[in-house]
């Protein structure tokens, strides 16, 4: 069977002489993984395929494990973040090996596609945002299904942490007070981080004040939901510590 779909190219490795694997993020067949033959030599059936990508894929389904790619057509409006900004590589790096990591084979996502095409769109035209990092990952936990509840105790459901310390439990699914467990205590500045950046939209990211050790624990909150679905450490979260010890975001 032969299906055409939009797609963002999330992985490439090289295999043989002139062939590639690709992994995609189709829009309505989900994240699979294809061989591209020819690929490494055919500009004329590949134009544009490269990690970050966005196009029209055709894809030749017999039901196994991994498809054909018989062609990639670049989208020309899309475009691609300027060579040279490792900042925005990196980020646009971790947005697609999250994607891959997280998502289920064949299974369609139309809200993470979305989502992840808004964030390629944003790092194309912009400098890339720690804060929109921190909404993508809430955002894309939540279209999963993976994310925790962030405004109350998923034991007793207390709200109101005022006076009451909490901290965060991926095996629990959330928040859980001192009073139903004895957890490393969130502070009150990223319990109300986590509350922002889990409503908010990945065009708000400019109007999200954090500070970065706030953003930090965010972070690691996320974390720790995403490390609870893929069991080895995240490639590209060394390229984004390298860009933050070089001063970039």
């Amino acid at each position: 069977m032969l299906l055409s779909t939009d797609a963002v190219v999330l992985r490439i490795v090289n295999y043989g002489d002139s062939d590639r694997i690709v992994t995609l993020l189709g829009q309505t067949t989900g994240k699979v993984t294809g061989l591209a033959r020819g690929a490494r030599n055919s500009k004329r059936r590949f134009p544009g395929l490269m990690p970050g990508g966005k196009g029209e894929v055709s894809i030749r389904d017999r039901g196994g494990d991994m498809v054909a790619l018989e062609s990639f057509v670049a989208d020309p409006v899309f475009g691609q973040a300027p060579d040279g900004n490792l900042g925005r590589a990196a980020h646009a790096a971790y947005a697609l090996e999250l994607c891959e990591r997280l998502c289920a084979p064949r299974h369609q996502e139309h809200g993470v596609f979305a989502l992840l095409v808004s964030m390629l769109s944003h790092l194309n035209r912009g400098q890339p945002n720690s804060n929109r990092l921190r909404i993508f990952e809430q955002a894309l936990l939540q279209r999963l299904g993976f994310a925790a509840a962030v405004d109350r105790c998923v034991s007793c459901g207390r709200a109101d942490f005022t006076n009451v310390r909490a901290g965060i439990s991926a095996d629990a699914g959330g928040l859980v007070c001192h009073v139903c467990g004895s957890l490393r205590p969130l502070p009150p500045s990223v319990l109300a981080g986590l509350a922002r950046l889990s409503v908010a939209t990945l065009e708000e990211a400019d109007d999200i004040v954090l500070d970065p050790s706030t953003n930090a624990a965010c972070r690691e909150v996320a974390l720790q939901l995403i490390y609870k679905h893929t069991s080895t450490p995240l490639k590209s979260l060394d390229f984004i510590a390298k860009m933050t010890a070089n001063g970039d975001p």
